[in-house]
């Protein structure tokens, strides 16, 4: 009697292996973030965490997600005029 209970169960075991697998197979999308650093490149110890925190992350997940990593005088406009050196006042 054991032994029809241990078949069944197995059988049912492999059934639902058999239909989860095509699950775990599929593969997942591609990722692609772009991230801003309040600190410019010229701080390398701040804005170099930020790189290194990426290739880890992309490392991690064999580049299904990635990072892209940019100094706030790059993306956006209100900071470029900002960081941008002083100009001497037109006469």
């Amino acid at each position: 009697m054991k032994r029809r209970d241990f078949l069944k169960v197995s059988a049912t075991g492999a059934a639902v292996a058999a239909v989860a697998s095509p699950a775990i197979a599929q593969s997942s999308p591609e990722i692609k973030w772009r991230m801003t650093s309040s600190f410019p490149k010229s701080l390398d110890t701040i804005y170099g965490a930020s790189v290194e925190f990426s290739k880890y992350v992309a490392e991690m997940t064999d580049n299904k997600f990635q990072i892209q990593v940019f100094s706030a005088a790059r993306s956006c406009r209100a900071c470029r005029r900002w960081m941008r050196p002083p100009t001497a006042p037109s006469r």
